[in-house]
């Protein structure tokens, strides 16, 4: 469990770090350039590890269903959290990427394994849907903004959870192969092969997007001294490197289901931490929105399948 547990602390802080490294980097560049650096550090440290322990942790089936887990994830999944960082905040587009991928997982589990949802967990999928809606719904008030009021920062956080609950299901496939071919790939490994494919497609997203909308990735903020390059780190170290590898290492531990639900409070940790360093403030009503939201992914989870 304690796997887990670290993961949700570590998506927390990669959601803070992320939405600095936006500003400063713009959204495609920052997620191309902090995919690009995990993947390069993931190689190393799996390498190493490989060479310690005297296996190679890499095979080709295995690697093929990770590489795609990778391309669904970390390709269109965190382009998409990244495009929706600047409309919405760190802290909404957790809760949206995070509920709605494990609802874009049940419904993976039922299109690719034929596993469906019986009564009381489209209960708690109501309730997760519940919770958003709260959250989400627009103030129509004169002159008033809010979350409700961008529904393309809204859709972009949708796209990144499907992105991210596709990947989750395709992971547990690899697990599966792995398992079946009688060997285990690390946690670590199995984070560096998911982010080959994240970063070719976050490198190639960027450099289309360079071509058709030149100058829409301004680079005078490179030239700001060390603080933005420190976001960029930390944001390359708590997610893709770290997060990504204890969920991974997690998911080898305990249940699946489990490990979504734990990751799944980042969702919540990240209110207090985006009260400190962002000072944003949330509302009863969003307060109360996100603890159903969670509450309802944790309850799906949990119920027995």
């Amino acid at each position: 469990m304690l796997p887990a547990v670290i993961t949700a602390f570590l998506y927390a802080l990669s959601a803070i770090f992320s939405q600095r490294a936006v500003r400063c980097f713009g959204p495609l560049r920052a997620n191309a350039i902090r995919l690009t650096a995990a993947c390069a550090l993931l190689g190393m440290i799996t390498a190493c590890i490989d060479r310690h322990q005297g296996t190679p942790s890499l095979h080709p089936e295995v690697f093929g269903a990770l590489l795609l887990s990778g391309a669904a994830g970390f390709g269109i999944g965190d382009i998409a959290v990244f495009l929706a960082y600047p409309r919405l905040g760190s802290r909404l587009t957790l809760l949206v990427v995070y509920c709605s991928a494990v609802l874009f997982a049940a419904a993976g589990d039922w299109g690719m394994l034929g596993i469906g949802l019986q009564a009381r967990q489209w209960g708690a999928v109501g309730l997760t849907l519940a919770g958003l809606v709260l959250v989400l719904w627009p103030d129509r008030r004169p002159g008033a903004s809010g979350p409700g009021s961008d529904p393309a920062g809204i859709l972009l956080a949708i796209c990144g959870g499907a992105g991210q609950g596709i990947g989750t299901v395709l992971s547990g496939r690899a697990n599966g192969i792995a398992a079946a071919l009688g060997m285990e790939v690390h946690g670590i490994s199995q984070a560096f092969q998911r982010s080959i494919a994240g970063a070719a497609a976050a490198l190639a997203v960027l450099i289309v997007a360079n071509r058709l909308w030149p100058g829409s990735n301004p680079t005078a903020s490179l030239r700001r001294g060390a603080r933005p390059w420190a976001w960029m780190a930390a944001t390359a170290v708590c997610g893709p490197v770290l997060g990504v590898s204890c969920y991974q290492w997690a998911r080898l531990l305990i249940p699946s289901t489990m490990v979504v639900a734990v990751a799944a409070t980042s969702s919540l940790l990240v209110i207090p931490l985006a009260r400190v360093m962002e000072n944003e403030k949330i509302s009863r009503r969003g307060l109360t929105g996100s603890l159903l939201a969670v509450g309802g992914v944790v309850w799906l989870c949990l119920l027995p399948r």
